[in-house]
């Protein structure tokens, strides 16, 4: 019995920016740590870079802010007031 396997590789843009904002909140919770916050303070969160990471970041606004524990998030300029 031989057996074979095949796998899509290709990764579609909602999975990628996904990834992207998983990445996002990474980099924020070792900056969160490397600043000697305690893990309960809340932060305003401000996000500039290009716009793949942007768009990443506006498609995925809740999940960042409830992760890093934003009480609001600006991405390229614009707030989102989360209201923690």
């Amino acid at each position: 019995g031989s057996r074979a396997v095949a796998l899509e590789l290709a990764i579609d843009p909602e999975l990628l920016a996904e990834r992207i904002a998983r990445e996002i909140v990474h980099a924020v919770q070792a900056a969160r740590k490397a600043a000697g916050l305690d893990v309960g303070d809340r932060i305003t969160l401000e996000l500039e870079g290009d716009p793949e990471l942007l768009a990443a970041a506006a498609a995925h606004t809740a999940y960042i802010a409830d992760e890093t524990l934003a009480r609001e998030l600006s991405i390229g300029g614009a707030l989102d007031g989360r209201g923690n």
